[in-house]
């Protein structure tokens, strides 16, 4: 029972800072005249879909690591590792812990794309041309697309920046739920609750104040200027079954008729792709060196494919970096002090 009193009052900041969010926009949806709530359903079908792949692959890479290590101990070690395993991922404070994550994770992306799709009740898509202005000048006069066409106009090349681009949910999805088992409660906690902050201050609040849609969608917003994004939309079209393109038409379809759906909206400044990307190889990178550098090539391959694939203006990424490494400096501030505090008492 202590245990579960702990690991209650070690989530609890978690705990109030995602209900709270999910209750307010619930209040905004039944007291405004526009219905921003998508439905709550999805995203408990979409996890729990995930929940068996990441178990097994959980539990395989644990145990593959462990066989390793312990190579010449033989089998015989394998009593004891279950012993363990079972203590560390299976006692009630451990399925608690993992129990809390569980049920947060969907109302808070539900809030998330609810308020992402609400972003045109506030707020208009009038940033686009700053943006690209801004695009311009900080790169000496260029567009950052086209400083990126020279070295990556090849359809197999831009093929597999889409694929990496692709992987991103299943990546952070994977990430989530690991957070969720770990015995790492330093790290446990300062991963979700900058996660938490990254998509409301990042994805909410400073995706409304600098309202935009992005590149590929420039000409619908701003069609005096049609032509500023003609050369990298005419290139992305000759590439046949590219995601990025086929992703990009459903979310404006959807939103030129004013559907809700999971997972929708359209928001280009900050990119939380970028934002999400960095907070994993932050989080990587507090385990190994080894373990970090991948992650952060990942996060430069994000960058780089907002750009090329269309979504993003290269600044999107840039204000994104900035805010999530502040974000993630001031919550682990946050929680050594409350250690100190804790420890003081």
């Amino acid at each position: 029972m202590n245990r579960i009193k702990s690991s209650l009052r070690d989530h609890s900041l978690l705990i109030v800072l995602c209900l709270v969010y999910y209750v307010i926009v619930l209040l905004f949806d039944g007291l405004s005249d526009s219905r921003i709530m998508v439905s709550l359903t999805f995203y408990y079908s979409e996890l729990n879909k995930s929940l068996s792949i990441f178990f097994i692959i959980f539990f395989s890479v644990k145990t593959l690591i462990f066989l390793i290590v312990n190579f010449h101990s033989g089998l015989s070690c394998l009593p004891s590792y279950f012993h363990d395993l079972r203590r560390d991922y299976f006692s009630s404070d451990a399925l608690l812990r993992f129990g809390i994550v569980y049920l947060l994770i969907p109302p808070f992306m539900c809030s998330y794309s609810s308020m992402k799709q609400a972003i045109p009740v506030f707020k208009t898509f009038d940033s686009d041309r700053m943006l690209s202005k801004l695009d311009y000048l900080i790169h000496f006069n260029h567009n950052p697309w086209d400083l990126l066409q020279a070295w990556l106009g090849h359809p197999e090349l831009t093929r597999f920046i889409d694929l990496g681009y692709a992987t991103w949910g299943a990546i952070f999805l994977y990430t989530m739920l690991w957070m969720a088992c770990t015995r790492r409660k330093a790290l446990r906690l300062q991963f979700l609750l900058s996660l938490s902050l990254c998509w409301i201050l990042i994805g909410n609040v400073a995706a409304t104040l600098l309202a935009s849609v992005g590149p590929c969608y420039y000409a619908h917003v701003i069609p005096d200027s049609a032509e500023t994004y003609s050369t990298m939309l005419a290139y992305l079209r000759t590439i046949p079954d590219l995601q990025a393109t086929r992703v990009q038409d459903t979310l404006w379809d959807a939103y030129s008729i004013g559907k809700l759906m999971p997972l929708g909206g359209i928001s280009a400044m900050p990119s939380m792709h970028v934002s999400i990307a960095v907070l994993l190889a932050l989080v990587y990178s507090q385990l190994h060196t080894w373990t970090g550098l991948p992650f952060i090539l990942y996060a430069i391959l994000i960058q780089v494919g907002s750009v090329h694939l269309g979504w993003h203006y290269a600044v999107d990424g840039y204000v994104s970096i900035v805010l999530t490494l502040a974000i993630w400096s001031i919550v682990k501030c946050f929680l050594n002090g409350q250690k100190t505090s804790i420890k003081e008492e």
